[in-house]
């Protein structure tokens, strides 16, 4: 279990991506330093757009003009900056729109280094930097593509650089390809869900008899559930992971996939917002939890990582949620 929360954190730390519009979310987990360099489509050789493009009535960073795909299947746009060997982090402008590609995604490229790809949905989240990864560049060739699913539209934004350490990017390199992870803290608001720092609104998980209670609809929707409140009954139930598990409020009887279990202490409602056990729904949808003594709480799919330096990152994960955002 201590493998998989090393793994997370430094997933979250240096990995983050877009997010749910219903919540509030900031920018990368590591600040974008002001020495870095923006490559906009005039500093780039080459820049290439493939399919159909024109000015989008929106700007991007710095104010600087956004061109948009049309929203076919097969579009991109390619950026490609000549750099100084050395480890960089690459980001992205990452901007929302209401016809913006859902499921887009990028691939980063650097001869010598292993080649990188994230999603990216340009229709919810926070306008901003993106990161992309970490890579050593050693023949000094930055190659990043975004490109479409045709289910909306890309934007051609601007691509920036900011170096980084051989620790920075070892540290990378171990949780490459890691997907669905939720970090959070007893009695704080702050968490990270799918390697983006955010806000949960209104309740932090807390701590009753010895059972965690987080906000169900918050940490299920931001590991891609689906979350139904029925005011009759009210129960809620959720969808997530192939699984369908309901909960009563003041109820210890709940359900997974229609079979009954027992909860030891019952969900309730704190600041409008329905708290459950997180053991009872991470085990009901096949999800691994794990809890540390600074408070920490991980949610995620089944990883593996090597043990190295695990108390040193779960303190730094810690210290994280607890900065104000």
């Amino acid at each position: 279990m201590k493998k998989i929360v090393l793994l997370i954190i430094f997933v979250m730390i240096m990995y983050p991506i877009g997010s749910y519009a219903d919540y509030e979310n900031t920018d990368s987990m590591f600040t974008v330093e002001t020495d870095g360099t923006v490559y906009f489509k005039d500093d780039c050789n080459p820049y290439t757009e493939t399919g159909i493009f024109s000015d989008a009535d929106f700007v991007g960073y710095d104010n600087n003009p956004v061109r948009v795909s049309s929203g076919a299947a097969g579009e991109s746009v390619l950026f490609r900056a000549t750099i100084n060997p050395d480890y960089y982090e690459i980001y992205y402008w990452k901007s929302v729109f209401e016809d913006g590609d859902p499921n887009a995604y990028i691939d980063f490229i650097a001869t010598g280094s292993q080649n990188g790809r994230c999603d990216i949905d340009f229709s919810k989240g926070m306008t901003g930097w993106q990161s992309i990864g970490i890579y050593f560049c050693h023949d000094g060739a930055a190659n990043l593509t975004v490109f479409s699913s045709g289910e909306g539209k890309i934007p051609a934004t601007a691509m920036r650089l900011v170096k980084r350490s051989v620790e920075d990017y070892n540290a990378y390199r171990i949780f490459v390809g890691s997907k669905n992870v939720v970090l959070m803290k007893i009695d704080s608001r702050n968490s990270i869900c799918n390697r983006e720092k955010m806000i949960i609104p209104d309740t932090a998980p807390v701590l009753q008899n010895d059972i965690t209670f987080v906000p169900i609809r918050f940490i299920s929707e931001n590991m891609n559930g689906n979350v139904l409140w029925d005011g009759s009954e009210r129960s809620v139930s959720v969808e997530l992971n192939g699984h369908n598990i309901k909960f009563y409020i003041d109820s210890t009887v709940y359900t997974v996939d229609g079979v009954e279990y027992t909860l030891d202490s019952a969900p309730f409602i704190a600041n409008g917002r329905t708290m459950i056990p997180i053991r009872a729904l991470s085990e009901g949808a096949g999800k691994t939890v794990q809890w540390e003594e600074n408070g920490l709480i991980i949610i995620c799919d089944e990883l593996v990582i090597n043990q190295a330096d695990y108390d040193a990152f779960v303190e730094c994960a810690g210290a994280l949620l607890e900065e104000e955002i």
